[in-house]
């Protein structure tokens, strides 16, 4: 490991800095199954941070939705409901845990959460504008990073197919994303390089690698996003700083400098493109920013989500378009899902039950 690698990872002391006054939190999965987190491969977050004074979410409806009772999935393999009824059909939020490697999924438009998933995920999430299908990113037998593909339907999630990264354990795949044809894109974090598995390997249900890139512009490869066939990727630069570059064939073109790891103005989150192909990018100590194609320049509009209580990490838009999602992890919730009006305005509030967990990834999509 390098000097540039342990400081993107969280060590077993500062993942208990972290997570300091939160009870009843989350433990790591015993070793022998499906999606265990070792502490080595901890993405890192800004989370380390006192709450200030002031409640983000101070609506009635907030601590309604905030105080409701979560239901943990089993340790059975694969989904399996924890709501009390069957999907209506509308937007569906999936959210991925960091510690325990669990994947919960909520109803949007009824509040409720209706699958859970135990030790099946961890790291990136993405969705299929193809098909809806759910790609989850996530370790086979402790050791493999992999990512596994998910159908989604008002009565079932079902597993399609397991995809292997490569053979290091000391990788994952942080950043997820579908291009318009459903080629599937995944980081190799904490390397400088992206795997893509073409949609005739997605099909197969099985399978290696098609490509891998190498992005001579980074030095970790964190999120991904994707506008028809062109790839975006977010990172870590060579000199320590949060940029974002565009996959070329010769390699990568780079689009932005959001600041300095160093200096502590920049921290690389999750990025999304809508349909209109503008480019959102989040910044870990507290800005969500939206950028016009070509993606370069000043942003076109940008919203404060209060670094002081919170840390967005993954971020997903609805399709409506309409919403922004973001993982999180809160030093006053703990773990949870936040709601963004998009175009960029406002925080909405929470959209999923506080738990004592680091969220990284997170997706939306419709049941077929």
């Amino acid at each position: 490991m390098t000097a540039s690698t342990a400081t993107r990872l969280l060590s077993a002391g500062a993942l208990g800095a972290a997570l300091a006054g939160c009870s009843g939190a989350a433990q790591l999965a015993p070793a022998g199954g499906l999606g265990a987190q070792s502490v080595a491969r901890k993405p890192a977050t800004q989370s380390a941070r006192q709450p200030a004074a002031g409640d983000l979410f101070a609506s009635a409806g907030a601590v309604a939705f905030a105080s409701r009772q979560l239901r943990l999935p089993g340790e059975s393999t694969g989904f399996e409901s924890t709501g009390p009824k069957a999907s209506t059909g509308d937007s569906i939020l999936f959210i991925s845990a960091s510690m325990s490697g669990s994947v919960y999924a909520y109803d949007l438009r009824e509040q409720q959460q209706i699958w859970g998933c135990s030790h099946c995920g961890g790291y990136g999430l993405a969705t299929d504008p193809l098909d809806g299908n759910v790609a989850v990113a996530t370790y086979e037998d402790y050791s493999t990073p992999i990512v596994q593909v998910y159908t989604v339907n008002t009565q079932h999630v079902g597993l399609t197919g397991t995809f292997t990264i490569n053979n290091n354990d000391a990788q994952y795949a942080l950043g997820l994303a579908f291009d318009a044809k459903g080629n599937l894109y995944a980081s190799v974090t904490p390397s400088n390089q992206i795997v893509e598995f073409y949609a005739s390997t997605i099909a197969s249900r099985t399978g290696n690698p098609d490509r891998t890139y190498t992005l001579p512009d980074l030095a970790q490869a964190d999120y991904i996003a994707t506008d028809g066939d062109k790839v975006v990727v977010d990172g870590v630069s060579k000199n320590n700083d949060f940029i974002a570059v565009e996959l070329t064939r010769k390699g990568d073109k780079v689009l932005n400098d959001y600041g300095s790891l160093t200096q502590k103005t920049g921290f690389p989150g999750g990025i999304a493109i809508d349909a209109k192909h503008n480019l959102t990018v989040n910044n870990q100590y507290g800005t969500l920013a939206t950028y016009a194609a070509p993606w370069t320049g000043k942003p076109t509009a940008t919203l404060n989500w209060n670094p002081a209580q919170n840390d967005y990490t993954g971020i997903a838009l609805d399709p409506t378009q309409t919403a922004l999602y973001a993982s999180d992890f809160s030093s006053e919730y703990d773990g949870i899902g936040i709601g963004n009006t998009y175009p960029l305005k406002s925080v909405t509030g929470l959209v999923t039950y506080p738990m004592a967990e680091i969220f990284l990834g997170i997706t939306v999509t419709r049941s077929n």
